[in-house]
């Protein structure tokens, strides 16, 4: 019998209410919270929407006023109904038109094997470039183009949209719009990043994987982080090179939860104690610069 594949995802991003609630009193979580916005944080911390995350701060005794709780649903349906735009949009400027049957790194798709991978006949045997179709944003900005004289108005709208999907290291996302995205979202705008930049990583995945982290801290104003990255960029690193080593910390954290006893408020110690520590010089010297 095959052994069933373990979740790389945190323990408490898969509980059930029952247990994020038994986990957040025994840690005292409410208590301990530091940052500005704890619906914001919970909703992070234990991975689910910030309408659920009202729900439980409310049963852990937390108020939580009923303004704030209709931001949260407007904010909500907003984005839906944003969505659902954005595939009007798409479906305005012809997009199902662009082939089906090519990607970044294949010219012609010939099939697919049975673990999903494509094959074909690539770009580079073909001895040219991949128009660089990696994902929705770009397609969009394609397809717009040649027929923004006839949208008018709605192509500049569509490429509007585009940019606010966008994920770029180098500008801080709006807090609000990050932590309402779900987890797999953060990340793949986070890989789509790095796909169009051409950046080449060992393991995409893993570094997005970071890179989230490392913003969803941010997004959450977890002060230790906010203050090590405006104490980095204060210092001469870009706002991504300061994310960059903040991960470093984070994949630290990761490797001694893994391997060490340590309770999860001492883990968490040692790490605002790192970040607090943290500088550029150190940063550059660690990283081989």
């Amino acid at each position: 019998m095959a052994r069933k594949k373990k979740s790389r995802q945190a323990r408490r991003k898969r509980m059930t209410r029952h247990g994020r609630l038994s986990a957040a009193r025994a840690t005292r979580w409410v208590e301990q919270y530091k940052g500005k916005d704890i619906v914001a944080g919970y909703a992070n911390w234990f991975a689910v929407d910030p309408r659920c995350a009202v729900i439980e701060l409310r049963m852990l005794g937390v108020t939580i006023d009923a303004e704030r709780e209709s931001r949260i649903k407007a904010t909500i349906e907003a984005r839906t109904a944003e969505r659902k735009r954005r595939q009007e949009l798409r479906a305005q400027a012809q997009l199902e038109q662009l082939p089906p049957d090519s990607d970044e790194t294949f010219a012609f798709i010939a099939g697919y094997t049975s673990a999903g991978a494509p094959y074909g006949i690539t770009f580079e045997e073909l001895g040219g470039e991949p128009p660089y179709f990696d994902d929705v944003d770009a397609e969009i900005e394609q397809a717009v183009a040649p027929e923004a004289g006839h949208l008018g108005g709605r192509s500049a709208e569509l490429l509007g949209a585009s940019a606010m999907n966008r994920y770029d290291p180098s500008q801080a996302p709006d807090p609000a719009e990050w932590l309402e995205l779900d987890e797999q979202e953060r990340l793949d705008r986070v890989e789509r990043y790095h796909r169009r930049a051409r950046i080449d990583l060992p393991n995409c995945t893993i570094h997005a994987t970071i890179h989230v982290a490392v913003e969803n801290q941010l997004a959450a104003d977890d002060e230790p982080a906010v203050r090590a990255l405006a104490r980095l960029m204060k210092e001469g690193l870009s706002r991504h090179d300061a994310v960059h080593a903040i991960g470093s910390l984070v994949a630290e954290q990761i490797y001694d939860l893994l391997k060490l006893k340590d309770s999860p408020e001492a883990l968490r110690a040692r790490y605002y104690a790192a970040l607090e520590r943290l500088n550029a010089a150190q940063w550059r010297d660690g990283s081989g610069r």
